[in-house]
């Protein structure tokens, strides 16, 4: 193999790497990242309490799904049981989180289910990553 080849193939190598390196930092969000996203709020100081300013703990009022109950279960079997002790449909199981389908208040079908001890169920409350919807 002749000094020239070698030095090309070299080169060839440094090329495709570099290509990799570009595309797996692209991948992972490196170009093209608003800076937003990182930077720290430059207006407002933390208190200390781990909330961001303008944020909340608890989400609004109007962000969750009107007619939709959410519960932690450990079989779909499980689910099953509580949506008939609560006469209400299962929409989905999926690792853990059972999904159901409520007609009327939620948030009453809620209380009774508090006041005769059966298994709990939530709102289905809708968040964001980047601030309201």
């Amino acid at each position: 193999m002749k000094k020239e080849d070698r030095i090309l193939t070299r080169y060839r190598w440094i090329v495709v790497a570099a290509v990799c390196v570009a595309v797996c930092l692209g991948l992972f969000g490196w170009f093209n990242n608003p800076a937003r996203v990182f930077a720290p709020i430059k207006d407002q100081e933390p208190d200390g309490s781990g909330v961001r300013p303008g944020q909340s703990d608890s989400p609004d009022r109007e962000t969750y799904v009107s007619n939709e109950l959410v519960g932690v279960f450990e079989t779909e079997e499980q689910a099953k049981e509580c949506a008939e002790l609560y006469g209400i449909e299962l929409i989905s199981f999926s690792y853990g989180v059972a999904v159901f389908e409520v007609s009327g208040d939620p948030k009453t079908l809620i209380e009774e289910g508090k006041r005769n001890g059966w298994p709990e169920l939530s709102l289905n409350y809708r968040y964001s990553a980047f601030g309201k919807e």
